[in-house]
């Protein structure tokens, strides 16, 4: 007889993990454009103050 309970548990542990793993590459995705943006607004900065 199969033990349905082991693999539902089974089932939830690697959902779990994998929902885990998107979450945290979201995270760093938006981080990195959070990073990008604050780069690309200091060298914006950076040539206003070359011009003036």
């Amino acid at each position: 007889m199969v033990n349905l309970v082991g693999i539902n548990s089974g089932t939830t542990t690697v959902n779990q993990h994998i929902e885990q793993r998107i979450v945290l590459r979201t995270i760093n995705h938006i981080r990195f454009e959070i990073l990008g943006t604050q780069v690309a607004t200091g060298i914006q900065q950076s040539r206003m103050r070359t011009k003036q």
